[in-house]
């Protein structure tokens, strides 16, 4: 039995042993699962990784969300309530993942639920987020993740499908007719990689080889050398941390194996990168990004884009250091989005939610960093291809904005 399975069996176990504790709560504030009522604080469930593997890009958004929170409380708070964090460290581990959902739902009665951060967790809690109609914004990007599988759930990730698309376009490009594919192995890493190759294909690309490995590997040796023997023009390479990207660029210096390389996206976590493998191994990658954090050098950043930064930082100068802004950005944006659809419907019920925001999502951009937003019945990500772009890592226009290969 897989992780993932293992992980889903445990859930289906949860829900029937979790769910007989979930009457009504103290205050008298409505079903298990739909938070406070309509007095008190609204409680906002964030899952994320603060230990493991995944605990650096889980540190950012739980930054993102205290500062969206803090932006939202100052404002009067969410239909004149103010907003509470309740927070569970998941280790990025989708069994912990299953725990945390059901202590959040079942005990902490949150209103709806941020995270968590991959794939593998979130297909592991939807059963009980749907079956208790909480609403949830995950930063997961796999395709498979549809609007059947997750009604009430919603991504503000880049979806891994349309990243690969845009990769390969990129790589058909530059006139190479041979590609490698390395990633990660969960499952929005598994799902990318079959993108890719059906994307290949149909560009016309040989895809000399594919290799996988798992989230926190430091020596990816022996994946390297054999992708290295099929002699491809590029590498497709599609992680989930920025560590991850630094062990594949130094193994492949390494190896002397220069080789331009076109990442998904946190192969622009040019910080995370760099103090793995140095600031050279930057030369010559190129990487997905949010549209706003990508500019060209004679262009002007975005006013919501500056705005966004300069806020974050006084909000907590320290924690902004380092930071992926537009990931940052992209989880604030969600939890906005969340107040804006939890207004309009009238009511924190995920079914009311989830169809308030397919049928307005498009009106949301105000106030937003990333204003295309695009969820709808079709596809629950939030931001699609329109919000994305290729940029280069080693080339910022200012601090946490790229320079775009279109420039």
């Amino acid at each position: 039995m897989t992780v993932v399975q293992r992980a889903a069996a445990i859930a289906t176990a949860v829900l029937v042993l979790g769910l007989t504790a979930c009457g009504t709560d103290d205050d008298g504030g409505g079903a298990a699962g739909g938070g406070g009522g309509e007095e008190g604080d609204i409680k906002l469930g964030l899952i994320v990784p603060l230990t493991g593997a995944l605990a650096q890009p889980g540190g950012w958004i739980e930054t993102a969300v205290e500062f969206a929170v803090d932006e939202i409380n100052e404002g009067g708070g969410i239909d004149g309530r103010q907003v509470q964090i309740v927070t569970f460290d998941d280790a990025a581990d989708p069994t912990q993942t299953v725990t945390g959902a059901n202590k959040l739902i079942s005990q902490d009665d949150v209103d709806f639920v941020i995270g968590p951060i991959t794939t593998d967790g979130m297909k592991a809690i939807l059963p009980l987020e749907t079956r208790e109609k909480v609403a949830a914004v995950g930063v997961v990007g796999s395709p498979s993740l549809t609007v059947e599988e997750m009604p009430y759930g919603f991504s503000v990730l880049l979806n891994a499908g349309d990243q690969a698309t845009k990769m390969v376009e990129y790589a058909a490009g530059q006139g190479g007719q041979k590609v490698a594919i390395l990633h990660d192995s969960g499952e929005q890493g598994r799902t990318a990689s079959e993108v890719l190759k059906e994307q290949a294909g149909a560009a016309g690309l040989e895809v000399t080889g594919t290799q996988q490995y798992d989230v926190g590997d430091a020596d990816m040796t022996a994946q390297l050398l054999s992708l290295k023997r099929g002699r491809p023009d590029q590498l497709l390479l599609y992680p989930t941390s920025g560590e991850d990207v630094g062990n594949v660029l130094k193994g492949m210096e390494q190896l002397n194996w220069e080789l331009p390389v076109v990442g998904g996206y946190a192969a622009h976590y040019a910080d995370a990168i760099v103090s793995v493998s140095g600031e050279e191994s930057l030369d010559g990658l190129i990487a997905t990004a949010y549209a706003p954090f990508g500019a060209c050098p004679d262009e002007g950043v975005p006013e919501s884009t500056e705005s966004f930064i300069t806020d974050l930082e006084a909000f907590d100068a320290d924690r902004a250091k380092g930071i992926s802004l537009d990931l940052a950005a992209s989880v604030r944006d969600g939890v906005w989005i969340m107040k804006s659809a939890i207004e309009g419907a009238g009511s924190t019920e995920g079914d009311a939610v989830a169809k308030w925001l397919e049928e307005n999502s498009s009106s949301l951009g105000d106030g937003l960093v990333n204003q295309s937003v695009s969820a709808s019945t079709d596809s629950h990500f939030v931001f699609g291809p329109d919000a994305m772009v290729l940029v280069e890592p080693a080339e910022e226009v200012s601090s946490g904005i790229y320079t775009r290969v279109d420039c």
